[in-house]
């Protein structure tokens, strides 16, 4: 596993700009002409495999607005969690829901394999508080290391990395 630095993002395949690892976005102007964006984690060391390519056209006055509809977000803390320090030994999740949803959030450990299922049904719009004591399907607890937890809903997945340390 890489400790990554930051992101390069590249636009026609020419460094645009250096993300610092903990910036969740970036503005970029749209092109006058039809360009290509991907990205790239990096270290002192290494660069990544490029993101798939995006091509954005350009936008003009008379191009209709198109609204967005409301995402899904997923959000957990505190992460990483360290055992020894922590008081309450359980993570917790927020769940954004834009409308009544039938959801399966699970939580799954490095080689794929479901550990724990947090919920399976309908969760109404609005947002949701759940939580996790750290045990598997069968209430033993986990071990140290890191676990992916993932939302998935009729259109969206969701998976965020957690990190478990003793």
């Amino acid at each position: 596993l890489q400790n990554w630095e930051g992101y390069r993002l590249y636009k026609n395949w020419s460094l645009l700009a250096t993300l610092d690892i903990m910036e969740l976005d970036c503005l970029i102007p749209y092109p006058e002409d039809s360009a290509v964006y991907y990205i790239t984690a990096y270290n002192s060391y290494a660069e990544s495999a490029p993101s798939n390519l995006v091509e954005v056209g350009p936008v003009s006055a008379d191009d209709p607005v198109t609204e967005l509809a409301p995402a899904v977000t997923l959000n957990l803390y505190p992460n990483p969690l360290f055992l020894r320090t922590s008081k309450n030994y359980e993570l917790s999740f927020q769940i954004s829901l834009p409308e009544d949803r039938e959801i399966d959030l699970a939580v799954y450990n490095i080689k794929g394999q479901r550990v724990r299922t947090i919920h399976q049904g309908l969760l109404t719009k609005g947002v949701h508080e759940l939580s996790w004591n750290l045990q598997n399907n069968q209430n033993r607890p986990v071990s140290n290391g890191i676990y992916f937890l993932r939302l998935s809903t009729e259109n969206d997945r969701i998976s965020k990395k957690l990190t478990i340390i003793n």
